[in-house]
């Protein structure tokens, strides 16, 4: 339920290019949508996968140091300003959440290591969804304690140590309760069985090091396209995934282009050549609606900074920037 990516690139900048960040979501048109935003925020180390929860447990038993269940609800908080939640709700309705609650949270314990964090929250006022879901969890899932949430926002639960945070406490609504793993996992997870083409480790570790001064990582071919793995990856088989770390380049007879993707995971300073910006500057707005613009004194593949900040790519030559800014993101403005 990680669509469309607000916890997820949270996640990501409080992680910074360290670990492994999966993010799940099982509706495949909005795991495209996670998709896209993770890479316009510019996140590394991340897998993007459609699949259901227990089919997550069944492949990475006991692999995550922590997992966040964000779980579809009732909506309850919502009402205030969503009058379509509103219309949806019914008891019925949130008997259906409750019991969908508890499956997802089921399978997404499978996934924790022992001493691992699960944070199981929702969006809702309902005690079924909340306290109760976390009781009958406690119940079935002995090797788990509820923790006291070391937070200074919310107030205490309904007889569970967990926060809810109520409008007046400044959200909508919001349940969140704190697990911890204190029992080992029965099964673990598969390594991953990583086989590299040596030839195109090589030559894409030479164009990535003439482009960039960070250390190049494991790349991987599929089928065009050359992607630079995440650190940490576990075996993705069978797992429909649509994202497994950045997109480097699309492979052509003979070469490598560079792809927007690993522009966008790339820190300026990290960069070898760079045009820089301000974000008013006219010429980044020529840009970005696909233009080319003036580039004196670079050449080869630059990245284009605006205030600092990657925001794509081009190829200077002559004193000119030819644009590669992915026509679908180009603006009219």
């Amino acid at each position: 339920c990680a669509a469309p990516g607000g916890k997820s690139t949270q996640i990501a900048a409080l992680t910074g290019d360290t670990g492994l960040l999966w993010s799940n979501e099982v509706v495949r048109n909005r795991a495209a949508i996670l998709s896209s935003n993770l890479e316009r925020m510019g996140v590394r180390n991340t897998v993007v996968s459609s699949v259901y929860p227990e089919m997550l447990a069944e492949k990475l038993g006991g692999y995550f140091d922590k997992v966040l269940v964000d779980a579809p609800c009732s909506g309850e908080g919502m009402f205030r300003r969503d009058p379509v939640a509103v219309q949806e709700w019914s008891p019925e309705h949130v008997e259906t959440c409750a019991v969908r609650q508890l499956a997802i949270l089921s399978s997404a314990a499978q996934c924790v290591r022992e001493g691992g964090i699960l944070v199981y929250s929702t969006c809702t006022f309902s005690t079924e969804e909340n306290e109760g879901v976390v009781q009958k969890f406690l119940e079935s899932h002995p090797e788990f304690v509820l923790e006291k949430p070391n937070v200074t926002f919310g107030r205490p639960a309904y007889g569970v140590d967990a926060v809810r945070i109520f409008p007046m406490d400044g959200g909508e609504g919001h349940f969140a309760a704190r697990f911890r793993r204190v029992v080992p996992c029965e099964e673990c997870f598969a390594p991953f069985s990583f086989k590299p083409d040596r030839e195109t480790q090589a030559h894409t570790e030479e164009l990535y090091t003439s482009l960039f001064t960070d250390a190049p990582g494991r790349f991987q071919r599929v089928r065009d396209r050359v992607i630079l793995l995440p650190n940490e990856l576990p075996d993705i088989a069978g797992l429909s995934v649509l994202r497994a770390g950045v997109e480097f380049g699309e492979a052509k007879k003979n070469r490598i282009e560079p792809a927007h993707g690993i522009f966008m995971a790339s820190r300026a300073e990290n960069c070898r050549s760079v045009l820089h910006l301000t974000s008013n500057d006219p010429a980044l707005f020529a840009f970005l609606r696909g233009e080319e613009i003036p580039a004196e004194g670079l050449s080869g593949y630059t990245a284009v900074a605006a205030d600092g900040i990657v925001t794509g790519f081009g190829k200077a030559s002559n004193g000119v920037l030819k644009n590669r800014y992915p026509k679908g993101l180009r603006t009219h403005l």
